[in-house]
């Protein structure tokens, strides 16, 4: 079975069950923390080149919006600290490629200026 079928099923038995309504606090406090683990995931995935279905990423900090306050504070910190730990910036640029693509781009320029001149 597929991991997104997996995450569907656990979302929906999650929104059939009961909980108590929270303190605004809390619920903001929530909100901003799934926000800011589905934020750092999905900028970690561009910066390695690496793509998945966004509902994945959704579902996967789901348990950041529903479960108890000390559960959902690790569960938003442990996925931000793993990727912290794992992520290395992409390699520089090196100079003269720099210099090659600049050239390129401005005979394209060049020569569509000729072409709209005429």
């Amino acid at each position: 079975m597929k991991l997104d079928n997996v995450y569907s099923c656990l979302a929906c038995c999650i929104s059939v069950s009961y909980c108590p309504a929270e303190a605004l606090p809390y619920r903001i406090a929530r909100t901003l923390g799934y926000n800011v683990c589905v934020l750092v995931q999905i900028y970690w995935q561009l910066s390695v080149a690496q793509e998945e279905p966004l509902v994945l990423a959704l579902l996967r900090h789901a348990c950041v919006l529903v479960s108890h306050p000390l559960v959902a504070l690790a569960a938003a910190l442990a996925p931000v600290l793993v990727i912290a730990v794992r992520w290395r910036p992409p390699p520089p640029v090196p100079k003269e490629d720099a210099d090659v693509e600049a050239a390129v781009l401005r005979e394209a320029l060049a020569s569509r200026k000729e072409k709209a001149g005429n």
